[in-house]
């Protein structure tokens, strides 16, 4: 068949590729959820027949035609995983190979490219699109169809896209004056890669030691993301700040996903900043000494789900009776007037206490 008749039969059937195309994305969310694998995106597409039919002229002007492109092109359906760091790269390669049948004669690895290839870096992995034990006999005739999943850094991806625009796919075809320069930026981008794995190890290495020092009471470090979630993750100081939350007032306190939490800490530590502290110790001497004393009205914190930040970075707010303009750079304007009431029971609280002892 010409590459039209063969385009022809492929748009009869590309409704099903595009199906396929979303399962497969999902089957690979679901891997990666299951592996606790955090990645930057996962991207999918189902090739465009203009796409195909041109590729089968690309292969026929080599005198290589196919036999069978629906069968023989790899790439009709896609996904593309895009990782954070380098290193990820192979441990999501390796679940790919438990969750898939890779067909391992035509997988390609381009990590491994002459450095003056001037295609991205990345692995390709060729899957079977049928489950590697389910019953295939649903599948008929596209139980053997393949796809495509490609695996590649954030930084590799963006080379990829600003190299695509520049539409030159090899140094052939480049003006030579351009190629030190492209050399140049390539090799930025792979040290790139390398320093930023080199920082998560630093990251890793440094949250570990706050952790140990947390642990042994040595709390004369500076306050910063990691030592705030050093400090509050430890059991005994968690536990104070729990029970004062949970004994003393309605606040529904809870474990919120991980993007509310980080906005959550990093509103204390502005808080903190604000407030003049800059060590653990200093924190955990103000927390002792106005926090975890005091009453906390009941009503305080109405019925909002918080996490133990943000209701730390309340408490604090409250006691420094921070004024509008610090109170608007946290939370929203129309929240203020509820604030002020919050803070004068607070202080009439812990006035009557002072008075009391």
């Amino acid at each position: 068949m010409s590459p039209q008749e063969w385009g022809a039969r492929y748009s009869a059937y590309r409704d099903w590729y595009e199906w396929q195309t979303e399962r497969l994305a999902g089957r690979i969310v679901a891997a990666l959820g299951g592996a606790d694998m955090d990645v930057f995106n996962v991207e999918s597409r189902t090739k465009e027949v203009q796409s195909f039919i041109g590729k089968i002229e690309a292969r026929n002007a080599k005198e290589a035609k196919f036999a069978d492109p629906l069968r023989e092109i790899t790439d009709l359906v896609a996904v593309r995983i895009i990782t954070y760091y380098l290193e990820d790269v192979d441990a999501v390669g390796e679940i790919i190979q438990k969750n898939f049948q890779v067909d391992k004669a035509v997988t390609v690895d381009k990590a491994g490219d002459e450095v003056d290839r001037f295609n991205y870096k990345s692995v390709h992995y060729i899957i079977r699109i049928s489950p590697p034990s389910a019953d295939t006999r649903d599948w008929g005739p596209y139980a053997d169809v393949r796809a495509e999943i490609q695996v590649r850094t954030a930084l590799q991806h963006a080379w990829s896209a600003v190299q695509h625009k520049l539409d030159y796919k090899s140094k052939i075809a480049m003006p030579k004056e351009l190629q030190r320069r492209l050399f140049r930026l390539n090799a930025l981008i792979e040290s790139a890669d390398v320093e930023f794995s080199k920082l998560r190890d630093e990251r890793a290495r440094i949250e570990s030691s706050y952790k140990q020092d947390v642990k042994q009471g040595l709390l004369t470090i500076p306050l910063d993301e990691a030592s705030l979630t050093a400090y509050i993750e430890d059991h005994e100081i968690g536990d104070k700040i729990t029970d004062l939350l949970n004994n003393h007032s309605d606040a529904n306190i809870g474990r919120l996903d991980s993007k509310r939490l980080a906005r959550d800490r990093q509103d204390l530590l502005s808080v903190l900043r604000w407030s003049g502290i800059t060590t653990v110790e200093e924190f955990d001497n103000y927390l002792t000494a106005n926090i975890l004393s005091a009453r906390i009205p009941e009503g305080f914190f109405g019925d909002d789900r918080r996490s133990i930040e943000d209701a730390l970075t309340v408490l604090i707010l409250t006691d420094k009776q921070a004024d509008e303009d610090t109170y608007g750079g946290i939370y929203m304007a129309d929240g203020w007037e509820e604030f002020r009431k919050g803070v004068n029971a607070w202080h009439a609280l812990k006035n009557r206490g002072r008075r009391t002892a």
